[in-house]
């Protein structure tokens, strides 16, 4: 699987220097809304095929969706650290404090 997921990987760097994706698939929850791990585990879903292939990621802050933080989840090629943060901070300067419209969020 790590294989498979390294190849996707690379086919994509050979056109593009990052990868972005949500940090999480869900708005944070309430506190305490969450009872079980694995829906704990599901929150980090995006964050975890960076770890799998061994490349640099950041998550940073992208602004709110009816009050409520989200980030996004940026992923570069391994060993281009330093482009990743120039990236991120290239990010982060657009998006600023980015509030976007109420929206019906259910997933």
């Amino acid at each position: 699987m790590r294989n498979l997921l390294n190849d996707d990987f690379e086919k994509a760097f050979e056109k593009y220097d990052a990868i972005l994706t949500p940090t999480s698939p869900t708005l944070p929850p309430k506190i305490g809304e969450l009872k079980s791990p694995l829906q704990y585990y599901l929150m980090d879903l995006f964050t975890i095929p960076a770890n799998m292939i061994g490349a640099p990621a950041i998550s940073i802050p992208a602004g709110k969706i009816n009050h409520l933080p989200f980030g996004i989840h940026l992923i570069s090629k391994p060993l281009e650290d330093a482009k990743l943060l120039r990236i991120a901070k290239q990010f982060e300067d657009i998006l600023g404090t980015l509030e976007l419209p109420e929206v019906n969020y259910e997933i």
